[in-house]
């Protein structure tokens, strides 16, 4: 198991300084930019803008080749077709999407989505569930 290990901006070479600001071009004027640094074996990874909106991160090998970026994005970013997916999955709950990661390697993107799943309980005037129970489970449905 190889742990990251963090370090100061300082010991980044610089290759792998311009290439981060090639894929985050708002990097280029900024003074104290919030990005953490770490190494994890020959590779530097950075965390961007922790506790915002939008963090990010990115993983870079030593000459400054993008190895992997991760970006939060909308829900509405994930395809068409996975929404629906999840959206048939969840059909009998209160499904929200809390967070949505596009992660892009190799020039292929996926999706990583978080959600909030809250069972819908369905209960007569006399408090009998009329919803079976069985309906609780918050695991896909296999096909």
């Amino acid at each position: 198991l190889v742990r990251a290990q963090e370090v100061p901006a300082k010991s980044v070479p610089a290759p792998v300084m311009e290439s981060i600001k090639n894929v985050f071009p708002e990097l280029q004027h900024a003074q104290n930019a919030p990005v953490k640094w770490s190494r994890s074996g020959l590779n530097f990874k950075a965390s961007l803008y922790e506790g915002t909106p939008n963090p990010a991160k990115i993983e870079l090998d030593s000459l400054g080749h993008v190895l992997m970026v991760e970006r939060k994005v909308s829900a509405s970013s994930m395809p068409a077709k996975a929404l629906e997916y999840l959206k048939a999955q969840y059909k009998d709950t209160d499904m929200e999407i809390s967070e949505v990661y596009m992660i892009t390697a190799k020039n292929h993107s996926t999706y990583r989505a978080k959600l909030t799943v809250k069972p819908v309980y369905v209960f007569d005037s006399k408090g009998q569930l009329v919803t079976p129970v069985t309906e609780q489970k918050v695991e896909p449905k296999s096909k």
